[in-house]
């Protein structure tokens, strides 16, 4: 009796404890398994607003991000698309790809440091339509972009239909510096000096002047225009010339031969810094001669038109830098008199 009841009771602790083991191996297996699904979720394809930003997964949140009080997301050595660490894409119209702010005095919105060889510090490309930019810079009281290089190169543009453009008000500004026929320099460069003329250099350390106060600049033919006629009472400064006589007339328009009214207006344009004209001697009385000179020469030694006796009516092509507001000097020789005719045939900016 004793005995069937120890059997009795062995065989319910055995029984017991396989179902405890039983229940403990269950357990074990769903908590494995919930451990596998947790991997899995921890895997999620996306974040939504609101939850975690998943490394090495793809993120749909829609709602902005902000780090404020200097916080800072750095990446090193990344291999995002286009081996790029901090990779920004835009496949709409009106969206940015990346953008950079800044309101301080001295702050920089998006800011750019290579230091390896033939590296560059910002570098924007376009593989769009036929007007896409590669950079654009805007700014509203100072400057757009800007390109420093300790050893090399400040900005460097490329592209297929220009290298550099400017599209706000077309100009490209360039800062004073001393430049002169030998000044160092590469070829192929352009300076301004610091009267304002512009030069190119053509070969190393060898410029040559473009334009400025010192320069004729581009010359522009025009189909030649009267300007004066002394033999005209309506033309200004009208009236023979005596001997040793000097006066300044005015290239600026273009006038009828017979009424002296205006018919071409600004002929020579503001900014004009020399003329090329037909100078004429008519109705002359004594061998003497004519010289044309800018506008406020005193004196000169030179003749622009000569003749031999009375009656002759002779004429010279030639050139001469404009003084005062586009005008030229006319002065009679010694002896004699005479009238003079000016006819613009191009000038010079």
């Amino acid at each position: 009796m004793t005995d069937q009841t120890t059997n009795e009771t062995d065989t319910h602790v055995d029984d017991r404890t396989t179902s405890r083991r039983g229940l403990f191996g269950r357990g074990a297996g769903a908590a494995a398994a919930a451990a596998v699904g947790g991997i899995a979720l921890s895997s999620r394809a996306s974040a939504a607003n609101g939850e975690s930003l998943v490394i090495g997964a793809g993120n749909t949140g829609t709602a902005t991000t902000e780090l404020t009080g200097g916080s800072t997301i750095h990446v090193q050595d990344g291999t995002s698309a286009g081996n790029a660490s901090l990779y920004g894409v835009s496949s709409t119209d009106t969206r940015i790809g990346v953008r950079g702010d800044s309101s301080g005095v001295s702050g920089r919105g998006v800011s750019g440091l290579s230091t390896g060889n033939g590296g560059a510090g910002v570098y924007g490309e376009s593989n769009g339509a036929p007007a896409g930019t590669g950079v654009i810079g805007v700014s509203d009281s100072a400057s757009g972009v800007v390109g420093r290089s300790t050893n090399g190169v400040g900005v460097v543009g490329e592209g297929t239909e220009w290298d550099l453009y400017a599209d706000q008000s077309g100009r490209i500004g360039m800062a004073a510096t001393a430049v002169g026929t030998t000044t160092p320099g590469i070829a192929g460069t352009l300076a301004r000096n610091t009267d304002g003329s512009l030069w190119y250099c053509y070969a190393p350390d060898r410029w040559q002047r473009l334009a400025g106060p010192a320069s004729g600049g581009g010359f522009h033919p025009i189909t030649p225009v009267r300007v004066f006629d002394s033999r005209v009472p309506t033309f200004p400064d009208s009236g023979v010339f005596l001997p040793s006589s000097q006066r300044d007339i005015s290239v600026a328009n273009g006038r009828n031969g017979t009424s002296g009214a205006i018919t071409t207006p600004n002929a020579v344009p503001p900014g004009a810094t020399a003329v090329t004209f037909n100078a004429t001697a008519v109705q002359t009385t004594e061998p003497s001669y004519l010289s044309v000179v800018p506008g406020g020469v005193g004196t000169t030694d030179t003749s622009t038109v000569n003749w031999v006796g009375p009656g002759e009516t002779v004429a010279n092509a030639s050139l001469s830098r404009l003084g005062g507001d586009r005008q030229l000097r006319l002065i009679a020789g010694p002896y004699g008199s005479f009238h003079a005719v000016i006819d613009i045939t191009g000038y010079y900016v």
